[in-house]
């Protein structure tokens, strides 16, 4: 995940989505 750039906005979308 860290080693992705946009992997920290992909986990922020999903956690925004499942916390919905």
């Amino acid at each position: 995940e860290s080693s992705a750039p946009h992997g920290s906005k992909v986990s922020s979308r999903l956690k925004k989505v499942k916390c919905t």
